[in-house]
């Protein structure tokens, strides 16, 4: 599952996602958005905030299966109102 595209993210939408992770460190969350928002390659986010390859893949796995479930709840809601008329 690759929700999330690097250099493809938006400042804003990265913040929400990173709220639902519970990741608490800088450097982890300096280098997800370096290779989110910014788009700098995953290798070189990783480096430049001294975060090893593992800590960044496990960390952006999870940004992923979070952003995986915010966009199927957008889905299920889209699906309700057009069942409703909403």
């Amino acid at each position: 599952m690759k929700t999330l595209i690097q250099g493809c993210e938006s400042t804003e939408q990265f913040e929400i996602l990173l709220k639902l992770t519970g990741i608490t460190s800088e450097d982890k969350k300096n280098a997800l958005r370096a290779h989110l928002v910014e788009g700098l390659p995953a290798k070189r986010a990783y480096a430049r905030f001294h975060v090893t390859q593992q800590h960044f893949s496990l960390a952006l796995m999870l940004l992923n299966k979070k952003a995986d479930l915010a966009m199927q709840y957008v889905e299920l809601n889209k699906a309700k109102a057009v069942k409703t008329g909403i």
